[in-house]
């Protein structure tokens, strides 16, 4: 799990460069067009390195399902994202609201009356994968509102180039990167995935804090490069737990399935949380033009509140971890843990 981490972040910090390389050199269509050879590459190397482990299935896949779930988390972050043009109460926004919801009922009875569903009911009744997930949602809010609102900041605030904010993000990228690499296993071992997932999560939601509090022309050194850094160490101790907490009590059999619905936690609550954060962030512009401000000063005033909005979302995900994530008490003479971390980082 630690090595899955630190290929995820690398590649992520092999992307901040080289998107900001293409953007600035070639052009920002190259940004997409890089993944064909990248696509190509992995398709090549997964056919001659990942081999079958059983007999294929012949179950037939969930069209319809998976259409519908899709369907309802477009519908819903359109809806957020007008809401911060249109208002709340506008037929732009309240039509597909109940699209998406409509959809999603839609989606949850067709799932009960399937043999092979896309999201098999059983795992919600799986307590760690579920409140994992939860948690995972909020914190990310944190995240992603670094990595989107972060090079707006940059870019109309300090006047970066595309190069300049990709080696500008790289202090996040190499401390969870430097973490993964064995750091964080250590302290779960010896304090617990609760407590260090906690303390990472705090972590995050100081830099959000920290983020939102910057003068609006604030150099890079030395707050942005410290905040950055406070914001890789909380996700370095944040993503590792999450991980191991979320697939702890997953049956062997679901473990794909548990996975997938990790990544789709993480995905799904990605794209809901930036379509919120986007509309607060143009509602406050908005807000600041009306009173006055320049636009230039507004814009960036919105980027600083969306940072507070996205530091609240992180301490809910504090919140809810400390509640939602206790380990359950064993009845047993001889408990076990709740989690083996032995079986996990041999994982």
């Amino acid at each position: 799990m630690s090595g899955y981490v630190f290929v995820s972040v690398s590649g992520g910090s092999v992307g901040l460069l080289l998107g900001g390389f293409l953007t600035q050199t070639l052009g920002w269509h190259w940004i997409f067009l890089i993944n064909i050879p990248v696509g190509i590459a992995a398709f090549i190397l997964a056919r001659s390195v990942i081999r079958p482990d059983g007999k294929p299935q012949r179950a037939r896949v969930d069209v319809l399902g998976s259409i519908l779930v899709t369907g309802s988390a477009m519908t819903f972050i359109y809806a957020l994202i007008e809401a911060g043009q249109r208002g709340w109460t506008t037929a732009a926004v309240l039509v597909p609201a109940v699209a998406s919801l409509a959809q999603l009922a839609a989606f949850a009875v067709l799932e009960t009356r399937l043999t092979n569903p896309i999201f098999p009911p059983r795992m919600l009744r799986i307590r760690s994968l579920m409140a994992s997930s939860v948690v995972r949602g909020f914190m990310v809010m944190g995240m992603y509102a670094a990595f989107f609102f972060g090079v707006l900041d940059m870019s109309r605030g300090l006047g970066f180039g595309p190069m300049r904010i990709g080696l500008a993000f790289l202090p996040m990228t190499i401390t969870v990167a430097v973490l993964s690499r064995g750091v964080t296993s250590r302290l779960m071992a010896r304090q617990g995935p609760r407590v260090v997932l906690m303390a990472g999560l705090a972590g995050i939601a100081l830099a959000m804090l920290a983020f939102s509090r910057l003068p609006l022309g604030a150099p890079y050194w030395p707050a942005r490069f410290l905040s950055f850094t406070l914001l890789g160490l909380g996700a370095g101790m944040s993503f590792l737990p999450l991980l191991t907490i979320g697939m702890s009590e997953v049956p062997p059999q679901d473990a794909g399935l548990g996975s997938a619905i990790i990544s789709l936690s993480q995905q799904l609550a990605a794209a809901v949380d930036l379509a919120i954060l986007a509309s607060f962030a143009s509602h406050h512009t908005n807000t600041l033009r009306a009173s006055g401000v320049p636009t230039a000063a507004a814009l960036l005033g919105g980027y600083r509140f969306a940072y507070g909005t996205a530091a609240i979302g992180v301490l809910v995900s504090l919140a809810l971890a400390g509640v939602w994530l206790r380990p359950r008490r064993q009845r047993s003479p001889s408990p076990q843990p709740a989690l083996n971390l032995g079986d996990a980082g041999s994982a």
